[in-house]
């Protein structure tokens, strides 16, 4: 094997290893609740299950991103927390650039 294909083997190897034994807190309810207080989020009793539902996702997938942390960052509860990632994409990320967007030159512009 090629040492590009080992390395890719043993990060894979590494992130099942760190999945598997990544599990939500015991204290992600009273997280959850500090979280709604700390940032005023209100929800009705069906979306208060589903927002603690992914707030549970994003607890898990910050300790995972902090199990492969290398010191440069901190991984934790934001006001993001509530969302998905593609919830949070669609609110707050840039949209992709139209294709069919006409480029024109500078130099093609009346003064």
């Amino acid at each position: 094997m090629q040492l590009p294909t080992i390395s890719c083997l043993a990060f894979l190897l590494a992130c099942a290893f760190a999945v598997s034994t990544v599990r939500v807190p015991d204290n992600a309810h009273e997280l959850y609740e500090q979280f709604k207080r700390d940032y005023g989020k209100v929800y009705t009793n069906d979306d208060d299950e589903k927002r603690f539902a992914i707030f549970k996702d994003n607890l898990v997938r910050a300790q995972i991103y902090q199990m492969h942390e290398r010191g440069t960052a901190k991984y934790g509860v934001t006001q993001f927390f509530d969302l998905t990632p593609e919830e949070f994409a669609a609110k707050y990320l840039t949209p992709p650039i139209d294709d069919q967007v006409e480029h024109v030159q500078l130099n093609d512009l009346n003064a």
